[in-house]
């Protein structure tokens, strides 16, 4: 679990909770731009609790192995949205003169990709396009609109 600097008392407390031994792990990134951002990671292995995990259907390497769940479709919308909060973006350009470029994407599996991409044909009529991601992993897609 990975939270941005100012939640870092947060894990600290998760930690507590969970008679956690490793220390949170600072990690720094800097954007294209320069800037730096300050982020704390939690991790802890136990193997009870990854089972419980597998049980209520934690999938294992999900970015590899993912596909849409079957479930009822007025959930469909929620889980799109769960996704697309952990591994998607949305970007808006600076604004040029009467125009500002925009860009959603989100980065998985081609199969997964593939069926986001109906999903959202289906549900509202829009137009992305799956395509190879910018990334060492040959198995990566990117859907994009």
């Amino acid at each position: 679990m990975v939270l941005q600097e100012q939640d870092k008392k947060l894990l600290e407390n998760i930690n507590i909770l969970l008679n956690n031994t490793h220390p949170l792990r600072k990690v720094v990134r800097k954007t294209p731009k320069g800037k730096v951002n300050i982020y704390y990671e939690l991790s802890f292995h136990d193997r009870r609790v990854s089972a419980d995990l597998l049980k209520l259907g934690l999938i294992p390497n999900k970015t590899y192995n993912m596909c849409i769940p079957k479930m009822p479709k007025e959930l469909l919308r929620h889980f799109i949205r769960g996704f697309w909060d952990g591994d998607g973006n949305i970007y808006l350009g600076p604004r040029n003169k009467n125009f500002r470029s925009t860009s959603v994407a989100a980065t998985s599996n081609k199969v997964f990709c593939e069926q986001l991409q109906q999903v959202i044909k289906e549900q509202t009529d829009l137009n992305f396009s799956v395509r190879k991601a910018h990334s060492n992993h040959t198995q990566i897609q990117q859907i994009t609109m």
